[in-house]
């Protein structure tokens, strides 16, 4: 077999998020075992996303990660007013709650 097929294709976002009824925002989303299934819980609470707001989850890309107020290294948001600053401890992006 081709290691090829196991690599996702380039154009496919690598994130998935939701809204997580517990923290009330859009989270990153991770995946668990629960009770032998595949599920996919909120990164900050662990409530199970895949069962209490399976609609909201999706594909996201890295300046879509960054807008929900994420940090990803070399990226930054949009509304980003910080001027440079995140180096000096200044950052102007908001950070998860």
């Amino acid at each position: 077999m081709s290691a090829s097929i196991y690599s996702p294709p380039a154009e496919l976002p690598g994130f998935r998020a939701g809204h997580c009824p517990e923290c009330t925002q859009d989270v990153l989303a991770a995946r668990d075992l629960v009770e032998n299934e595949l599920v996919e819980i909120c990164v900050h609470c662990a409530c199970n996303l895949s069962r209490h707001s399976p609609e909201t989850l999706r594909w996201v890309e890295a300046p879509d990660v960054v807008e929900l107020g994420y940090f990803i290294d070399g990226l930054e948001s949009e509304s980003c007013d910080s001027n440079g600053g995140c180096r000096d401890g200044a950052c102007g992006v908001r950070q998860p709650t």
